[in-house]
């Protein structure tokens, strides 16, 4: 393959070394919203540490491919520390992010400088890959005579049977044949260029095929439509493996029912116009992605109803067995629901019930209360009572005996208040007190 197969390769490897990283805690303190890229720097006293953070936070925005992001802190970096020489993997990130936002000159000088430093620790690409980068855009930007000299260099770090080999073989046979300034090498170059700042997602890749076929159609059987049938079929499988690993990623999505997220992966595709087949193929998991999302929202809305209707028959079952509080919790959550209506009508019903039995059981106290002789027994069973009416007037509200509720619980703290004026306030502090002993009262049988 071309240059573009090998620079897909070369990039691989760059974020394969930052897995470690993109994993770690350190992570979150990187992201977009964790400050400005200032920051990034300012968090660092000592350079090494300064730099340390830029490059962990180039690394994160190149792998999201933003591009001005990288661009931004790279900058900063050098205009903050200019003694400090970034990693080589920095560097080419750097200038990738100028590359594939087209300043292909600017790409062209970040790269042969980083070429000049050999045999630093952190060198752990193969040389070759970026000599042949650099050689074409040396070539594209239509200095042959450094590419020339640029594509010697990876025949003699590469191997003969290494892609880049055969490669540079070819881009310097295009150059012995032709002057760049012959309309063979007119059209190619302009192919070679966008090859170069294509990558795959913001730019047209129906318009570069479309570049590689005119020169094919121009120029047949000739060196450069060889060479522009190499780029275009690099070019397809680049677009293949990319739409492969987003579907891969989106069957991942989808498999966690994450389906809008899914979606979107997809638009994005969509919206680059792909090949017919690329495009039929994207077109189909879109719909077998709604086609799972119609299925898992039915699924659900089954689940949903089910579930609701579990719940109306629990809180009837516990009605009927006179579970009057557990009753109205279990009614409470369907209310707002398909069954908002009933579920009212049933609490309305719960709470009459637990409001007319309290008031029963008061009145069943009040009675024990006349006929006790004992004094404290007779403000025990008083309070008792007035509890129980408490409860009810707190608990059920709405309930249609609450006004009677009201009344009974006002003529029986008057009773209270003829037995000792400081019981009520005694009882509501919770501090009861040995009342006075020994005084006949009389209670008043009208209070239920």
């Amino acid at each position: 393959t071309s240059d573009l197969a090998g620079l897909q390769e070369d990039m691989q490897k760059i974020l394969q070394l930052d897995i470690a990283f993109l994993e770690s805690d350190c992570e979150k303190g990187l992201s977009p919203s964790a400050g400005t890229t200032e920051n990034i720097l300012v968090q660092e006293g000592e350079p090494a540490m300064a730099a340390a953070q830029a490059e962990r936070a180039i690394n994160r925005y190149f792998n999201e491919d933003d591009y001005e992001q990288v661009i931004a802190i790279y900058q900063l970096l050098m205009k903050t520390y200019p003694d400090v020489t970034p990693s080589s993997l920095c560097a080419k990130q750097y200038g990738l992010a100028r590359l594939y936002t087209g300043d292909i000159e600017e790409a062209t000088d970040v790269f042969r400088q980083t070429l000049t430093r050999t045999n630093t620790k952190d060198e752990v690409l193969a040389p070759w890959a970026l000599q042949r980068l650099t050689a074409d855009l040396l070539l594209a930007e239509g200095k042959p005579t450094e590419a020339k000299a640029m594509y010697e260099k990876v025949l003699t770090s590469s191997e003969s049977f290494n892609n880049a080999y055969t490669w540079a073989t070819r881009q310097l046979a295009l150059i012995d044949t032709y002057a760049v300034t012959d309309p063979q090498m007119t059209y190619y170059l302009d192919l070679l260029r966008a090859s170069l700042v294509f990558d795959r997602k913001h730019q047209s890749p129906l318009d570069l095929l479309a570049k590689a076929d005119k020169i094919i159609q121009i120029f047949p059987n000739t060196p450069v439509a060889d060479n522009a049938i190499q780029i275009k079929q690099d070019i397809e499988n680049q677009l293949k493996e990319w739409v492969d690993t987003t579907l891969e990623k989106v069957n991942g999505l989808v498999a966690k029912k994450e389906f809008q997220p899914a979606l979107d992966l997809l638009a994005q595709l969509t919206a680059l116009h792909l090949p017919d087949i690329l495009q039929e193929q994207v077109q189909l998991a879109t719909d077998a992605v709604k086609t799972a999302e119609s299925k898992e929202k039915e699924a659900q809305q089954l689940q949903y109803e089910q579930s609701l209707a579990m719940q109306w028959k629990s809180s009837n079952e516990l009605l009927d067995s006179q579970r009057y509080d557990s009753a109205i919790a279990g009614f409470a959550p369907l209310l707002d629901t398909p069954y908002d209506a009933e579920a009212r009508q049933k609490i309305q019903e719960a709470s009459n019930l637990a409001a007319a039995a309290h008031r029963q059981e008061a009145a069943s106290l009040f009675i024990k209360a006349i006929k006790a002789s004992n004094l404290e027994t007779k403000k025990e069973l008083l309070l008792e009572s007035r509890h129980l009416l408490l409860d009810a007037l707190n608990k059920y509200p709405h309930a249609d005996i609450i006004d009677k509720v009201a009344q009974n619980l006002t003529t029986l703290e008057q009773q209270i208040q003829q037995i000792d004026p400081r019981l009520l306030e005694d009882a509501d502090k919770d501090d009861r007190k040995d009342a006075v002993e020994g005084k006949d009262v009389q209670i008043i049988q009208g209070a239920f």
